[in-house]
């Protein structure tokens, strides 16, 4: 059988049972990406390449649910950085297991470290520390998934050994990426002071698919189209980086666990992150947290993802 047919019988026989379990029709999904002529679907690339164009289902939608009028941006990009996966190694396994690490408090005290760390890819979100807290949280890192404002400031907390990939929410994080990988001094103006460089060469970053947050919004969590645009705040459509790296791995890995996932916003004394005292009490929800936990709860529920904290439920 043909390399590109079998991995795509892979994904797709691994997500459409996902789909039914969350009343999604698979015939409505736009889970095949379509080229235009007569090649047929193609598995879903979990980061954009150098022929993004190709492909129709991001092109209908800018930032972030697609890549509509900042092409030429993009491929600027992409050209510098000049790969588009996750490595030979992991590339060449038949079968994944993969673990998406969340923030929460709930890791605390809880010594999954050694654990986390036997998984095949352990992707981490924003800033979160990795050093001192390896006991919870292991040592492994195969990609950190963030966006300028998320990006930790001092560079040293950015692994040597990992992807850094760029989760992109506007044109802003664009210009800030490509000067991340230019090694130029990054201009615009964020809510907060962003990091002027990442200690990575050019062909470790990566641009994490759009396709993920436009699929996590629009068709498995339920949120508002709003004609394709970005609204946020408790009403928001647009997904946490944590509901879309679920998103990605259930396309492209076997086995999906998480950890650290889950806020008990009830408990206003609760720990809001394993990494600092902040309470949960300090917490502005940006994003749509009720329709999110009932997504992660439906996946969890159907055995679609296990959650090793146990803080979805």
């Amino acid at each position: 059988m043909h390399l590109r047919k079998a991995v795509l019988i892979v994904s797709l026989g691994i997500f459409f049972p996902i789909l039914a379990a969350l009343g999604v029709c698979a015939m409505t999904s736009d889970l095949k990406w379509r080229t235009g002529h007569d090649e047929g679907p193609v598995p879903i690339p979990m980061f954009l390449d150098s022929d993004f164009k190709r492909f129709p289902n991001i092109s209908d939608c800018g930032l972030p649910f697609g890549v509509n009028s900042h092409e030429e941006k993009i491929q600027d990009i992409l050209s510098a950085t000049g790969s588009y996966s996750l490595g030979e190694d992991l590339d060449s396994l038949e079968k994944k297991s993969c673990i998406i690490i969340g923030n929460g408090g709930i890791l605390t005290n809880k010594s999954l470290g050694q654990v986390i760390d036997t998984f095949d890819v352990v992707v981490r979100l924003n800033a979160a520390p990795v050093k001192a807290y390896e006991t919870d949280v292991g040592s492994k890192t195969t990609m950190r998934i963030l966006y300028p404002e998320s990006c930790p400031e001092k560079t040293e907390q950015i692994e040597d050994q990992s992807l850094f990939v760029l989760l992109a929410f506007s044109v802003k994080d664009l210009e800030w990426f490509r000067h991340m990988v230019l090694k130029t001094m990054p201009t615009g103006q964020f809510w907060k002071p962003v990091a002027q460089h990442v200690p990575r060469k050019p062909g470790d970053m990566r641009m994490l698919n759009p396709y993920f947050i436009k699929e996590a919004s629009f068709q498995l969590i339920g949120l508002p189209y709003n004609d394709c645009l970005p609204v946020w705040g408790q009403d928001a459509n647009v997904p946490t980086s944590g509901a879309v790296a679920i998103t990605m791995a259930l396309h492209h890995c076997d086995r999906v666990a998480v950890a650290g996932f889950g806020y008990n916003m009830s408990d206003p004394d609760a720990a809001l992150h394993y990494y600092e005292n902040l309470k949960m009490s300090a917490a502005s929800p940006n994003h749509n947290i009720v329709k999110e936990k009932q997504f992660l709860a439906k996946l969890v529920k159907t055995g679609a993802i296990e959650d090793l904290t146990l803080g979805i439920m």
